[in-house]
This record gives C-alpha cells, sequence and structure tokens, in this order.
C-alpha cells in the first residue's frame, strides 16, 4: 500500500515537473524571439543612419556637407551598388532599402536589393529624408525605407 502512494506521488511530481519545463522552455523561446526582433530593429536604425552619412549620397554645397540625399547621386549610386553588390555586402547585409519621394511629386528609388529571406521575420524602419535636385536647385520630402532580414 506504502509503495503504491509512493509510485503515485512520483507520477505526479515528474507531471509537473513536465509542465514546468516545457512552460520554461517556451518562456526562454518568445524571449529569444523579442530579443531578435528588437535587435533587428537596431541594426536598422543604425543601417539607415549610416546610410544617410555615405559619401555616395549625401548633400554637398560648396564643400560643406549636410543632412540629405542628392538625388542625382542617388541615381548613380544605385546603379553602382547593384553593379558591385559584393563590395556594399558587408555594409548593408541582407536587406532592402528604398527611398520613396513624396513631395512635389512620387518617384521610388530601390537603392539595394540583397533580401534573401530564409526566415520570413522582418523589421521595416522608416525615416523621413529631404532629397535635394542640385540642378533644379530644389528641395523634396522623401523617406528612406530600410527592411532588414533576419
Amino acid at each position: 500500500m506504502r509503495s503504491l502512494e509512493t509510485i503515485a506521488v512520483l507520477i505526479i511530481f515528474f507531471i509537473i515537473l513536465v509542465f514546468g519545463i516545457s512552460f520554461f522552455f517556451n518562456f526562454q523561446k518568445e524571449s529569444f524571439k523579442q530579443a531578435s526582433r528588437e535587435f533587428n530593429e537596431k541594426r536598422a536604425v543604425s543601417l539607415a543612419s549610416s546610410l544617410i552619412t555615405l559619401p555616395e549620397l549625401s548633400c554637398s554645397e560648396l564643400g560643406s556637407t549636410q543632412l540629405c540625399i542628392d538625388e542625382l547621386k542617388l541615381k548613380a549610386s544605385a546603379e553602382i551598388i547593384n553593379k558591385n553588390r559584393k563590395d556594399y555586402s558587408d555594409l548593408l547585409g541582407n536587406s532592402k532599402i528604398s527611398i520613396k519621394k513624396l513631395f512635389p511629386d512620387e518617384k521610388s528609388f530601390d537603392l539595394y536589393d540583397f533580401s534573401q529571406i530564409t526566415n520570413p521575420q522582418k523589421s521595416i524602419i522608416r525615416i523621413p529624408i529631404t532629397l535635394f535636385d542640385p540642378i533644379a536647385n530644389k528641395r523634396s520630402y522623401a523617406y528612406l525605407e530600410v527592411t532588414t532580414y533576419n
């Protein structure tokens, strides 16, 4: 009789232990996913801020640089970056970068697209920027869209 009670207590103990371990692992899995999302968002913001300051894209007037993107440099850089994708892959990584001009006219410029989607988890960051057209000497509103893939 006593051995049956001991066996019943051990079975209940192991059932509770299995539930506890599965709860702990599920909690750790969700925590890891959250940390991965945060890392992707930080990487996207870092990438966007480094893109704005690239000499291939930044505006310059009379030798001084400004926080805007030169539209002529943007068109030329898109072709150069896509031709020399291996040289830029260390900096830009597994991401898609585009610039969408909003005002006065709408245009879209795809700067870089190296989206090898093995995992559908992605992070999209949109940052408002100013585009400068040096020929017309006009500024336009746009946003920089950086999509990073995990």
